[in-house]
C-alpha cells in the first residue's frame, strides 16, 4: 500500500493495529479530504464543521452496527439462551428495518448529508486496502 497515494488508508490500517491513539490521525485526514471535496463541490466549509462530520462518520464507520438488534438485522426476543444469545425473529428490525447497522443521514444536517455519505463511502473503499495490511501486521504479532 503506498502511503503517499492512500494516506488514509495508511492511517486507518494503524488505527486498525493500534486502537484508540491512531483515531485522531484518521479524524485529521479525513477533515482536510472533507474541507477540500466541500470546496472543489462549491459548498464551502469550515474546519470545525468539518471535523464534527469526520468524527462522526468515522464513530459510525467503526461503531455502525444496529444496538437494538445487534447488527442480525431481525426483532430479537429474549430466549433461554443465556446473555450472549438471542433468539432471533422473521420480523426485520424496527430502528434499521433489516440493514444491521444505524441509520447513518439523520446524523447530519440535511445540507451536508451529500458530503458525509462521499466520505463515509471514501472510508470504506479506503478501508478495503487498510484491512489486509492491517491483519498482516497482526499476524507477525502472533
Amino acid at each position: 500500500m503506498a502511503g503517499r497515494k492512500h494516506k488514509l488508508a495508511t492511517a486507518l490500517a494503524r488505527m486498525f493495529v493500534g486502537g484508540d491513539r491512531e483515531a485522531k490521525e484518521v479524524s485529521a485526514i479525513m477533515t482536510r479530504m472533507l474541507v477540500s471535496k466541500a470546496h472543489e463541490w462549491g459548498e464551502p466549509i469550515g474546519e470545525a464543521a468539518a471535523d464534527l462530520i469526520a468524527g462522526i462518520v468515522l464513530e459510525w464507520h467503526r461503531n455502525g452496527t444496529c444496538p437494538v438488534c445487534k447488527g442480525h438485522g431481525f426483532r430479537t426476543v429474549a430466549g433461554d439462551l443465556g446473555e450472549s444469545r438471542a433468539v432471533i425473529g422473521s420480523q426485520p428490525c424496527r430502528a434499521c428495518r433489516g440493514r444491521r447497522v444505524r441509520n447513518f443521514d439523520p446524523l447530519f444536517p440535511v445540507e451536508r448529508i451529500g458530503l458525509a455519505r462521499w466520505l463515509r463511502d471514501k472510508v470504506e473503499r479506503e478501508t478495503a486496502l487498510a484491512g489486509p495490511a492491517a491483519m498482516r501486521a497482526l499476524s507477525l504479532d502472533l
